[in-house]
């Protein structure tokens, strides 16, 4: 027994726990009974580790890094290969004119294939699949040219709202909505029919 009431330490392996019984008149507020308190001599730590362990996090630090580089970098090539798909097909698009007609443009150097010109609002329709208004179409479309379609948009709900699809010279099916987005669509997707929408904004397998 020590002079401050703990047992004499066993030893553990490289350290020492020692003990002692509180008495009924050190127990804190609250408790139920008596219990023990004890010591622990932590000399088992073995500190000329330290090193080791700061090499060992460096590693996973380093690690952590080199993970995220690599996420950056994947992420850049996809990037890349979007634009480079996108290529042929940012050159093609159609808006309304001051005629209030729609004018259609292929502004490549590659001719675009089943070429379509869509209402796309939707109001008014019962039931999903219904198909659209075409209010314009071609099979071919040559590069380098601004067509008048002389197709009017309709404004059931006071806004125009079409979509363009056509294929590009690379055999990618693509969508472009009268706000300007571009989007790749598979190729069987049909996209002149009420719920298209839903099913344009899911990326192609």
């Amino acid at each position: 027994m020590t002079q401050d009431g703990f047992s004499t330490p066993v030893g553990l392996g490289h350290g020492s726990l020692a003990c002692r019984q509180v008495n009924a008149w050190d127990l804190p507020s609250g408790a139920s009974r008596p219990y023990a308190a004890c010591q622990v001599n932590l000399d088992w730590v073995q500190w000329g580790t330290v090193p080791a362990w700061l090499a060992a996090i460096g590693t996973v630090g380093g690690l952590g890094y080199a993970l995220r580089l690599f996420s950056r970098e994947g992420k850049a090539s996809r990037e890349h290969e979007a634009d480079r798909l996108r290529e042929h097909a940012r050159f093609i698009a159609a808006w309304v004119n001051e005629r209030n007609t729609v004018t259609l443009r292929n502004g490549s150097e590659e001719p675009a294939y089943g070429v379509s010109i869509i209402a796309s609002r939707e109001e008014g329709y019962d039931s999903e699949g219904q198909r659209l208004p075409v209010l314009y179409e071609t099979e071919l479309l040559p590069p380098g040219v601004n067509i008048d379609t002389e197709a009017e948009v309709p404004t059931p709900m006071g806004t125009r709202a079409f979509r363009l699809v056509f294929t590009d010279a690379r055999g990618i099916r693509w969508v472009r909505e009268s706000g300007g987005f571009l989007i790749r669509i598979d190729p069987g997707l049909n996209v002149g029919r009420a719920g298209a929408w839903a099913k344009i904004r899911r990326p192609p397998r």
